[in-house]
């Protein structure tokens, strides 16, 4: 249907002519007077069906008195009804299996009269043996304008059924190419090599120590990175001296670099460790193929606090006073002991008037809901402990004071 705008005028009609000739110098189709029409619009009858390709028109309109306008700018309009040819699938070659998530796809290019895209789907479902459900899709894609094509997202392992048409620009649809499948599987990371602390080294003297393993090609910084590691530590030792991986010391995951900082002082003991990858595809290794590394951590001691009050001899000091130590480095909490019984003239700290174990702070007031202190003379000391340390620090030096 060729259509185009009324002029107003003493009735008007319209000369149309269609050629497959840019100069229309020999129209297909040739409606000028006598055969001139009186309606702004024309249907191409069947008899005159126009051939395949690019085609050119005009129209110009005359008046009753023969008066006639100047031709309109000239047009063209592609006829394309041919169907395109199905095209063919090339790769993934059929019935292979294929390593990487985000496969390729390509097919052969199809001829046209028009421009041509593609239209694809991928499916893993199937409705019957050897017949693929392509309403259940995991890619669909329209207006591809060429092959090949790589799966826009990352797919899972699984076994994957697909197919091809091809569209003209008149939106003529060839038939799904014979779908083609392939097994998609792509093997877990390598797993890592540890590297530090050494395997069964010598004991390290810190208790919040860092540990490295190399870069695995897929997970971090190599190859697609875009994955993250899970590393487990654990002190607990089954039977025949197995690591109990059940019980974790450290259990960190996402990691998002090939090394891990401890943070929270580990206990003096003996360590088992591993490390696995995730590929951005979401694969890892099981844990029983992964290898262990064992380290030893023995720390020095939190050193011994010094007290700053009460004052040593002080005479004047309160039923309920503030005792303050030094901070001391590396410690966590405090124990601090007052006695007033002297053992063979020594301060008997098995017999305690105040006995506050894992103090946060290196302060301790007595609180009114606490018994106050009576008159006499006391004795007091503290200690400092180490988080994860099962042995704590020295005690301090003894110092003494006196209620009123």
């Amino acid at each position: 249907m060729f259509d185009w705008t009324t002029v107003n005028g003493s009735e008007i009609k319209y000369d149309l002519q269609i050629d497959n000739n840019a100069n229309l110098m020999s129209p297909e189709i040739n409606q000028v007077k006598p055969n001139d029409l009186s309606n702004s619009e024309y249907q191409v009858q069947n008899s005159e069906a126009l051939a395949e390709g690019r085609q050119y028109w005009r129209v110009r309109a005359r008046d009753s008195a023969g008066n006639e306008s100047e031709w309109s700018v000239i047009r063209s309009v592609i006829i394309d009804t041919i169907i395109p040819s199905a095209p063919m699938l090339s790769s993934p070659p059929i019935n292979t299996e294929v390593n990487v998530s985000r496969p390729i796809f390509a097919w052969t290019t199809v001829a046209g009269a028009t421009t041509i895209t593609y239209d694809l789907q991928a499916t893993k479902t199937l409705t019957a043996p050897n017949n693929p459900d392509f309403t259940m899709l995991v890619i669909t894609q329209t207006g591809l304008s060429s092959s090949p094509f790589t799966a826009p997202s990352a797919l899972a392992d699984a076994v994957y059924y697909w197919r091809v048409r091809a569209r003209d620009a008149a939106d003529n649809m060839s038939s799904w190419a014979s779908f083609g499948t392939f097994t998609l599987y792509e093997p877990p990371p390598d797993q890592p090599a540890l590297v530090s602390p050494p395997d069964n080294g010598s004991p390290i003297a810190n208790n919040k120590p860092k540990l490295d393993w190399s870069d695995v090609i897929g997970v971090i910084g190599v190859a697609r990175g875009n994955g993250f590691y899970d590393l487990q530590a654990t002190d607990s030792v089954g039977p025949s001296n197995g690591a109990i991986f059940s019980n974790l010391d450290i259990d960190a995951t996402p990691v998002n670099q090939s090394e891990f900082q401890v943070t929270t002082a580990l206990p003096n003991g003996i360590y088992t460790w591993r490390v696995r990858g995730h590929d951005v595809s979401g694969n890892f290794l099981d844990w029983a193929v992964v290898v262990k590394w064992i380290f030893t951590i023995d720390a020095a001691f939190p050193a011994n606090p010094y007290l700053i009050a009460p004052n040593n001899d002080q005479t004047t000091v309160s039923t309920r006073p503030r005792f303050d130590w030094s901070t001391v480095t590396g410690a966590n909490t405090y124990d601090l002991q007052v006695t007033k019984t002297l053992a063979s003239g020594v301060p008997d700290f098995l017999r305690l008037e105040i006995g506050q174990p894992n103090l946060a702070a290196s302060e301790y007031l007595v609180p009114s809901t606490a018994p106050a202190l009576t008159s006499g003379i006391y004795y007091w000391r503290a200690r400092a402990k180490q988080t994860g340390n099962p042995v704590p620090g020295s005690w301090s030096g003894i110092r003494k004071f006196t209620v009123p």
